[in-house]
């Protein structure tokens, strides 16, 4: 499999034209400053920027809506609802029957499973959200500083567990950081220059 995408983005004072192309279980890291558009390239995979064209092995799914694009997206504000358990902020939106511990458990967070998400700390909800995108069996996992609020010690295992249950699933990785241990886990870096 292999994932290619044209990003088109352009408003007022910001413009993205960028082309990348991804194989199966690869992760890119897509660096570069503060503005340079890391965020946006993610938003434009996801569906949510217009002007983007995104075709995986072959299949053009431009049109189709961001929930049916099998993508797992980890952005920055983890969008994860605060009266949720996290077991069922990990399984909401999939078939009955969906089991959030295998997830939970790869991403260090089992024990998290009944605890209400507003009651998480920015680490703990930054795994749910991981297991929660890697749960959706995505073809294309999206990550924006996924590891930011996770403690030093743990961090590199944590890395290790995401990046190796992606490729285990056959998905490809876009990963947005300013980390270089993250870079360095990357099989291909995209800079993006500044504003």
């Amino acid at each position: 499999m292999t994932v290619r995408a044209d990003v088109r983005v352009s408003r007022p004072g910001f413009s993205l034209d960028q082309h990348l192309e991804v194989r199966a279980g690869d992760v890119l890291a897509v660096i570069g400053a503060n503005g340079s558009g890391k965020t946006s390239l993610l938003r434009g995979l996801a569906g949510l920027e217009a002007g983007t064209s995104l075709w995986v092995d072959g299949r053009d799914l431009s049109a189709e809506p961001p929930e049916r694009r099998r993508l797992g997206v980890v952005f920055q504000d983890l969008r994860l609802p605060p009266w949720q358990s996290a077991a069922h902020a990990v399984t909401a939106g999939l078939p009955r029957g969906a089991h959030a511990h295998e997830w939970l458990e790869r991403v260090g967070a089992a024990h998290l499973a009944r605890a209400k998400v507003s009651t998480l700390s920015g680490g703990e909800r930054q795994r749910v959200a991981i297991a929660r995108a890697l749960a959706r069996t995505p073809r294309l996992v999206l990550l924006d500083e996924p590891f930011s609020s996770i403690d030093v010690a743990s961090t590199s295992a944590l890395r290790e567990a995401v990046l190796q249950a992606a490729r285990d699933a056959g998905a490809s990785v876009v990963i947005a950081t300013h980390d270089d241990d993250d870079v360095a886990a990357a099989d291909e870096t995209l800079r993006l220059g500044s504003r």
